[in-house]
């Protein structure tokens, strides 16, 4: 590995507010050693609300430009005026983007890259601004220095001609925080089936799907309930409306830090996302002791393996057929989550922190 002396990292955080881009521009700080890669001054340029979550450190510095204030406009601003290259340092755009002179971005977002996903939303401003970035967002990985991808899944999203155009790739997957790790007192097995559903109820998340299966389930005696928690975008929660009661429960967006609560009180974790880069909630949910039901859908079997129930969100029946084999079959879901719980261990953010650094270093040095 090159080492590089007395260099600069300035890392766009911009259009990271909340989700799985946070969790990871903040364990990735809170976990890296820039100096062993000779970055002795990291800048990181972002919101308040997610500066306060990130760690002081004695080569950190915590930026929020004023611009930031004024929405994706102030933003766009800032990224036009105030952003310059340096001579003896890079950029890194965590949250996919580019950047003046030499810069590493990163592949969060698989929604532009997959035209059948984004046509979820024809036609409407988020299908406008999807299309935009799914032109801009090769565009940035082709300028790079270099592009980290959560698994190859994503990498293999972009057509051939624009992989080619990518001068150095790394594949870095995220890691799993050691709050969500806990031993789970043996559940009994012939009591009602709870399941929880953690993510933003969007379309491509198919939460009234799995709520309209549950119904059903219900009304012919099988003893299932849910909890919906996260925030929520007006039409999709439109369509998860009618099926909510007193069984099927929608609570909102949760502070991060109680997630773990919640797993400590649900039978299994069922997950129905049709478009996917990567699935940190599922993982976070496993080292939770929690089984996982999973769509078979976008990059979920990469990153889960044999460790979680498949089945097809976009189909009512298939969706009720894991959930009645998950009802019947206790001793498989313990088997399930007891297998998920150590699989989970093999994603740590030390590591993620380690791998990132190193491709840094090594797209500074070239």
């Amino acid at each position: 590995m090159y080492k590089v002396n007395s260099a600069l990292l300035l890392i766009d955080a911009s259009n990271i507010l909340a989700g799985g881009g946070k969790t990871h521009l903040v364990e990735l700080m809170k976990h890296a050693e820039p100096d062993t890669h000779g970055f002795d001054k990291v800048i990181v340029y972002g919101h308040e609300g997610v500066m306060k979550e990130i760690p002081p450190k004695p080569w950190l510095e915590k930026v929020t430009p004023a611009l930031f204030a004024h929405g994706y406009l102030g933003r766009w601003l800032w990224k036009v005026v105030a952003r310059k290259s340096v001579q003896n340092g890079i950029w890194f755009v965590p949250g996919t983007g580019s950047a003046p002179g030499n810069y590493v971005t990163m592949c969060q977002n698989l929604l532009p890259l997959d035209r059948e996903e984004r046509n979820r939303y024809f036609f409407s401003l988020t299908w406008l601004r999807l299309t935009l970035l799914s032109m801009l967002h090769p565009r940035a990985f082709a300028k790079a220095k270099g592009v980290i991808f959560l698994n190859e899944y994503c990498y293999n999203a972009l057509p051939k001609a624009e992989q080619h155009l990518i001068r150095s790739k790394s594949i870095i997957p995220h890691g799993v925080s050691e709050s969500f790790f806990t031993q789970r007192i043996a559940q009994e097995t012939n009591k009602t089936l709870k399941l929880i559903y953690v993510s933003t109820v969007a379309v491509y998340k198919h939460q009234w799907c799995i709520a309209q299966a549950i119904e059903e389930l219900r009304q012919e005696d099988i003893d299932v309930e849910i909890d919906f928690i996260g925030t929520a975008y007006s039409h999709a929660l439109k369509q998860l409306s009618p099926f909510l009661n007193k069984n099927i429960r929608y609570h909102g967006p949760v502070d991060y830090k109680q997630l773990p609560e919640w797993y400590s009180k649900a039978d299994a974790f069922i997950f129905g996302s049709t478009c996917e880069t990567f699935g940190m909630v599922l993982l976070e949910a496993m080292a939770g002791g929690l089984p996982v039901l999973c769509s078979k859908y976008s990059s979920m079997s990469e990153t889960l393996g044999n460790h979680a129930f498949y089945f097809d969100p976009l189909n009512v029946n298939d969706i009720k057929r894991i959930i009645l084999h998950s009802y019947r079959e206790r001793e498989a879901l313990v088997e399930l989550a007891i297998s998920g719980q150590k699989y989970a261990r093999e994603f740590r953010w030390e590591r993620t922190a380690q791998q990132t650094f190193d491709f840094l270093e090594e797209c500074y040095k070239k």
